[in-house]
């Protein structure tokens, strides 16, 4: 993030910058400073001119997304796994977009080969902008990570292939940070920008926007494939065939309370493996097997309350699996002849949500 120091600098050139450029009450305009004037206005227009050519000439900037902001930093997580890869996708291609802003206008702005108070106070902000969407959007897939890397083994490459190219981003942003902080301080001391600097900053920049082109489609794509995964594992789950069916009533409601206790102890970490969601699946097929076969009325709701549960668990649906698991362990007690459930760990609580940052204004 942007220090400080960098904006004090900047204010202070600006403010020395409009104390020397205000006229004095006794100064009367001549035909000389009049034609001044007019070169001076020329020369500003050209330059705005060809920053706009720059501009325009560069690589057109993705759409902004829109970002629905999260809950307080405060509040546990409720999404489930689509919609936080949902979330990720849309702060990546945030941040992207952030980077193209920034890279554009660097090159309109070093076009001319001399960078003022101004423009310098202009690309730091656009630089705090996109360092802080990348933070957001490294804390949503350490989230992601947490809550379903365990169990999302298809596709958290192609995501830790994202935080990658979104990190490299993020180094070269700080780069241009610290060259854009020297700058300031170099204004400051009423030092013109030096041309190594500038070069620095337009390599920076150029190097920044090639590696956002080559994001660019990369966390579409991965939520396109959490959401095949998330329905394979679901199709899997609930297609998984009874391999052991009780073989009366009270083996029956035994099985229920096998099944219970199996989705507790995997929830109990916060991290469900693949491993335990086979054998949850196929703990839920017996006892379904077993309710069909001997359960009778009192049970009547019970396989439907299981495959719903399965469903869950399997199709990334964290939040609510460990709350409808809360309400089936609870409802279990009151069905006659049910065995009571082990003594199980307490259920664990989801991290904390990050919050969207708020964003710097733009001089």
């Amino acid at each position: 993030m942007r220090r400080t120091m960098t904006w004090l600098i900047v204010i202070s050139v600006l403010l020395s910058t409009v104390s020397a450029c205000s006229p004095s009450p006794a100064a009367t305009a001549t035909p000389v400073d009049a034609a001044a004037a007019g070169a001076t206005a020329t020369a500003q227009a050209a330059k705005v001119a060809t920053a706009e050519a720059a501009a325009s000439a560069a690589v057109p900037l993705m759409p902004t997304p829109t970002i629905t902001p999260g809950p307080a930093a405060t509040q546990p997580m409720t999404m489930t796994e689509e919609e936080l890869a949902a979330t990720i996708d849309a702060a990546a291609a945030q941040a992207v977009a952030a980077s193209e802003e920034y890279s554009a206008a660097e090159a309109a702005m070093t076009a001319d080969g001399v960078l003022t108070a101004e423009e310098v106070a202009e690309l730091a902000a656009l630089v705090d902008e996109t360092l802080l969407l990348l933070e957001y959007a490294d804390e949503l897939i350490a989230l992601y990570e947490e809550v379903y890397g365990p169990l999302a083994t298809e596709t958290l490459a192609l995501l830790e292939e994202i935080a990658a190219d979104l990190d490299e981003i993020d180094a070269l942003l700080l780069e241009a940070e610290a060259l854009l902080d020297a700058a300031a301080q170099a204004l400051a001391a009423g030092q013109a920008v030096a041309v190594e600097r500038i070069a620095a900053l337009e390599g920076a920049a150029q190097t920044a926007a090639v590696n956002a082109a080559a994001l660019v489609g990369k966390p579409a794509a991965w939520q396109e494939a959490v959401q095949a995964a998330a329905q394979a594992r679901v199709d899997g789950a609930l297609g998984t065939l009874p391999v052991q069916v009780p073989a009366d009533r009270q083996a029956a409601l035994k099985s229920v309370i096998d099944y219970a206790a199996a989705a507790h102890e995997a929830l109990a970490d916060r991290a469900l493996m693949p491993a335990e969601l086979q054998n949850i699946a196929q703990l839920g097929a017996n006892a379904i097997a077993g309710l069909e076969a001997h359960g009778g009325p009192a049970v009547k709701g019970l396989p439907d309350r299981i495959s719903g549960l399965t469903a869950m668990l399997a199709g990334g649906q964290l939040p609510q699996a460990l709350a409808d698991l809360k309400s089936f362990e609870g409802g279990l007690s009151g069905i006659p002849s049910m065995p009571a459930l082990p003594s199980l760990p307490e259920l664990p609580s989801l991290p904390s949500m990050p919050s969207l940052p708020a964003l710097p204004s733009i001089p």
